[in-house]
């Protein structure tokens, strides 16, 4: 099931065998349609991508300061 909503300032009427007018902000649920000008498709049908994990620095090795010293 594919959901369609209508996301300009206007109504709109689409072909569907016969006028169907889609008002402003309006959700309708078509299916089997992948695209309708002027409607935008909803992705809820979709799953969500997963984002990779960051990666980890290793942890900064501290700088050893010697007591002795040439002079």
């Amino acid at each position: 099931m594919a959901k369609f909503k209508n996301n300009t300032k206007h109504d709109v009427y689409i072909d569907l065998g016969r006028l169907v007018r889609v008002q402003a902000g309006e959700v309708i649920d078509l299916h089997g349609a992948v695209a309708i000008h002027p409607l935008t498709r909803l992705m809820e049908d979709v799953p969500p991508v997963p984002k990779p994990a960051p990666k980890k620095k290793p942890p900064k090795k501290s700088k050893s300061f010697s007591t002795s010293s040439t002079i």
